[in-house]
């Protein structure tokens, strides 16, 4: 049997006889017992007085649903609470607390104190070689095997 769930015994079985052949949770059960449907007969056991063990869970299920959707309702009236935020009639005029930056907009910071890359001199890599240089510092052939 699972962790959560709860064994419902039909009205004619005894309790010491037969093992559960229906099983629900534990919030189906808890409104079994409280609506008189059904007594306990341990932790994870329930025995329903009158009617079949499936009929009273699908009732059970109904009247949590209908619960459910009446809790929904009574969550979602409109009162002071939820009406007076959007009873203001808004105007075309009014300003926000903050300023809303135009879209891509990089800000103050961005825009006037960047970063400035300042380069201090080139790779000698990259600068240009006079032709006459050129012998000067290509390696021979002959330097190799001269020592």
């Amino acid at each position: 049997m699972a962790k959560h769930k709860v064994g419902v015994l039909e009205a004619a079985v005894s309790p010491d006889s037969s093992a559960p052949q229906h099983y629900c949770g534990r919030a189906i059960a808890a409104l079994l017992i409280e609506k008189q449907v059904a007594r306990k007969l341990g932790k994870r056991l329930i025995q329903v007085l009158r009617g079949t063990a499936e009929a009273a869970i699908e009732w059970a299920k109904a009247e949590r649903e209908a619960a459910i959707k009446r809790w929904e309702r009574l969550q979602l009236r409109l009162g002071v609470g939820n009406l007076v935020p959007f009873s203001r009639p808004t105007d075309p005029g009014q300003h926000f607390h903050y300023e809303i930056p135009h879209a891509g907009d990089a800000g103050p910071w961005r825009r006037h104190f960047r970063k400035k890359i300042r380069v201090s001199a080139r790779p000698r890599q990259s600068t240009f070689m006079p032709a006459t240089a050129a012998p000067m510092f290509a390696p021979r052939l002959a330097d190799a095997f001269s020592r």
